[in-house]
């Protein structure tokens, strides 16, 4: 199918440069590309920027998705370790590709995770919690992302 698609560019008078330029276009719209700037060629660097904001998004959703489900089975025990500056982390979809601050900001929402799960974990672990939250499928979830990652 590739292979189909890009004879049908060749053949085509200016179809490729046509498609070069509206995937230009939307690069730039969304911040990706700026005029005159030197763009790297190497697959790697993308691949590896690609794949830092997956990870860090993984466990973002899955720590929110953990504390949606404690918040619905047990509002009492998990209302004294909420902090105040989780409702906006956590209150809607995990996006590290929209955070403003570059890399520094994304390792610091990085540690913010790392602090917040680890706080939820050892929580939930704890002797005085009801052995049931642990078995809450999101929170293994977020266990096994945790050693994971």
């Amino acid at each position: 199918m590739l292979c189909e698609f890009r004879a049908r560019l060749t053949e085509q008078d200016g179809a490729a440069d046509r498609l070069l330029q509206v995937m230009l276009d939307r690069l730039v719209e969304a911040g990706l590309l700026r005029a005159g700037g030197r763009q790297r060629t190497d697959a790697t660097h993308v691949l590896s920027a690609v794949r830092t904001l997956s990870r860090l998004e993984l466990v973002g959703e899955t720590l929110r998705a953990a504390l949606e489900e404690l918040a619905e089975a047990a509002p009492a025990w998990l209302a004294p370790l909420i902090e105040p500056e989780w409702a906006k982390r956590y209150g809607r979809r995990v996006e590290i590709g929209k955070l403003p601050g570059g890399t520094a900001a994304v390792t610091a929402r990085a540690e913010e995770f790392g602090r917040d799960g680890q706080k939820i974990l050892t929580a939930a672990w704890a002797a005085y919690t009801p052995p049931r939250l642990r078995l809450l499928p999101q929170v293994e979830i977020l266990r096994q992302v945790w050693v994971h990652h």
